[in-house]
């Protein structure tokens, strides 16, 4: 049908000429599904209807999909406007589609664009939430913390990160959308308030013709056949995009290790301590933790699942979920610089170049919607400027500095020292 009313200029007629002549005719030679109550061709406005149906419904998906995953990447990510904004969103669903679309049009008049936005705005807040729902598991992936950890910025890791592993989701979606902005354009058309008369649509032909349903069937058949064949192609095209958009995990991996430091005291902390908030409780989660690091040391923190091994390094790298924990005394000195008293800006210089964390579970650290390759030129890319060749060319160094002979082979094994590869600075 999507062919069918492309390339419909070339093979029918003229879809608004009227020929008082030959109202309700039988199909012919001519006329292949008979004509209406007006004399036009019904075959010829079934088709013409169908370049309507699509416009509306793909303008409407993804009119309805780019502000969607807007609201909801903003609603996922920071938990603060999150409240805020899905009680407007909720507000907005509890509102039928037809009856908010047919308030809009009373308020402008019937036309397409319009109509496009009428549509669309009901369908926002489904593809919000669906969006929100994916950042807010992704967001917690601990190759979103890597990024962070690597010294990218908030909106890179937005954009290379978060945003494609939404897309299967929001293709799904879209397809989903699409089918129901079809069906409500065709409804509204129906009830004189969408389309107008003038422009052939499958609504207005199904209002027109219902009249004449005993005398001319076809006049009322052709576009309410017409409709399932247009909207369920599209959903399930949508699903097979995104069965075929989501990657496989990579297998390449790469970086680099540099820096040659010179004070003897690397890392030196005093007295840490971290708290993590809970609604009505506070739990004291580090306490007066000191240690340091030396030039050419390896410490080693042993203890029991939850003791705070982790929550340790990501108070150092202070990557810490900022709304329910908070480093709240000591001090964290690497090369004689208190970490904890710099900005945002200058941590994300100093992370994944000079001090790094490797993630404990390698099949997850890794971001799937990119190769590993990929990820350590990144980080390379970050800190050094270097253009995309020489990062990948430096990220296959790494790899052999790592000893891995064939990144092909996905073992736990390959992927922590792909890990240790990302993790070992530009």
């Amino acid at each position: 049908m999507i062919i069918l009313a492309l390339a419909a200029p070339l093979y029918v007629g003229d879809p608004v000429n009227m020929d008082p002549f030959k109202r309700l005719q039988p199909p012919s030679a001519e006329m292949w599904f008979g004509s209406d109550n007006l004399g036009r061709d019904v075959f010829a406005r079934t088709i013409f209807g169908a370049r309507i149906s699509l416009l509306v419904g793909l303008l409407a998906a993804a009119s309805a999909a780019v502000v969607g995953l807007l609201i909801g990447v903003v609603a996922g990510y920071n938990r603060s406007f999150d409240n805020i904004i899905m009680r407007i969103m909720d507000g907005l669903m509890s509102i039928p589609t037809i009856l908010l679309a047919i308030a809009l049009i009373s308020l402008t008049g019937p036309g397409i664009a319009i109509l496009i936005v009428a549509i669309a705005i009901p369908e926002t807040p489904g593809v919000a939430r669906l969006v929100r729902s994916v950042v807010l598991g992704v967001r917690e992936r601990p190759y979103v913390e890597a990024a962070l950890c690597g010294g990218a910025s908030l909106p890179k890791v937005l954009w290379r990160h978060i945003l494609p592993s939404t897309i299967p989701a929001l293709m799904v979606q879209g397809a989903t959308v699409c089918a129901s902005a079809i069906l409500t354009e065709a409804g509204l058309s129906f009830l004189g308030v969408g389309v107008p008369p003038e422009i052939p649509s499958w609504g207005n032909m199904i209002a027109s013709s219902r009249l004449y349903l005993a005398i001319a069937p076809l006049t009322i058949f052709a576009p309410v056949s017409a409709l399932p064949s247009q909207s369920l192609p599209s959903i399930c095209s949508g699903t097979v995009c995104a069965t075929c958009s989501i990657p496989a995990r990579s297998r390449d991996a790469d970086m680099l290790m540099r820096e040659s430091l010179e004070d003897d005291v690397l890392l030196d902390v005093r007295d840490l301590e971290t708290h993590f908030y809970g609604e009505d409780s506070v739990t004291h989660a580090l306490s007066d933790i000191s240690f340091q690091v030396k030039k050419g040391e390896t410490l080693g923190v042993v203890g029991e699942s939850g003791c705070g091994k982790s929550v340790t390094a990501l108070s150092i790298l202070r990557l810490l979920p900022k709304l329910s924990a908070r480093t709240v005394g000591g001090e964290v000195r690497f090369h004689g610089r208190d970490l904890l008293e710099l900005s945002d800006r200058e941590m994300r210089k100093i992370r994944g170049d000079q001090i790094a964390m490797i993630f404990q579970e390698p099949m997850t650290s890794l971001n799937p919607v990119y190769t590993v390759g990929h990820q350590i030129a990144e980080a390379v890319q970050i800190h050094t400027k270097a253009s995309r060749s020489v990062a990948m060319a430096k990220a296959q160094e790494m790899l052999r500095l790592v000893r891995i002979a064939d990144p092909s082979v996905a073992s736990a094994t390959i992927l922590t020292k792909c890990q240790a590869a990302c993790a070992s600075g530009p």
